[in-house]
């Protein structure tokens, strides 16, 4: 299946990620802004199950209204349908 997660760079997405790698033949579009940690998803879900594949994509989804290169496309770019979604970035105020 080709999933996609909103803030998956910790937490209960980066936990959402590793789960679903675990279940099978996945292709799983993790979003979020700090790359690292997204690598770091990236090599642990290659160890756990090599047949599910995570792909890091770094962007900050403030910026979706501001005229960057829409997350849509970037994600058109390596398949043509997205079988989940689950937005599950979040955005704090002080």
């Amino acid at each position: 299946m080709n999933i996609v997660i909103t803030g998956a760079s910790q937490g209960i997405g980066y936990a959402t990620a590793i789960e679903l790698a675990q279940k099978g033949n996945n292709t799983i579009f993790c979003i979020a802004r700090n790359g690292h940690n997204l690598e770091k998803l990236q090599n642990e879900v290659a160890k756990i199950n090599p047949a599910s594949t995570v792909i890091p994509v770094v962007y900050d989804l403030t910026k979706l209204c501001q005229g960057t290169e829409d997350i849509g496309s970037i994600i058109r770019k390596h398949i043509d349908k997205v079988d989940i979604l689950i937005n599950n970035a979040g955005l704090l105020y002080v």
